[in-house]
């Protein structure tokens, strides 16, 4: 097993469960992407996702599952 590309805080797990507790029928977590707009070129974007990309980063917590878009992935790597 290798470990998460990214590191969540007790704080970022907490808003992950309250983000489900309230997520539409059919949610299968929250996923984080890196769209490019902004003065930098990307901005951060978090959705609910009602279906599974087999290439992003899944993250499991307490509160539910967290993905990282696997376009956005090289620019989170090492992040918490």
């Amino acid at each position: 097993i290798r470990p998460a590309a990214i590191t969540l805080t007790p704080a970022a797990e907490q808003r992950i469960a309250a983000l489900m507790s309230r997520a539409p029928d059919g949610t299968l977590g929250v996923k984080l992407s890196t769209p490019r707009r902004g003065c930098s070129g990307i901005a951060y974007s978090v959705d609910y996702v009602s279906e599974v990309n087999p290439l992003d980063e899944r993250i499991e917590t307490p509160g539910g599952a967290f993905f990282v878009d696997a376009g956005s992935i090289l620019y989170l790597i090492g992040s918490t």
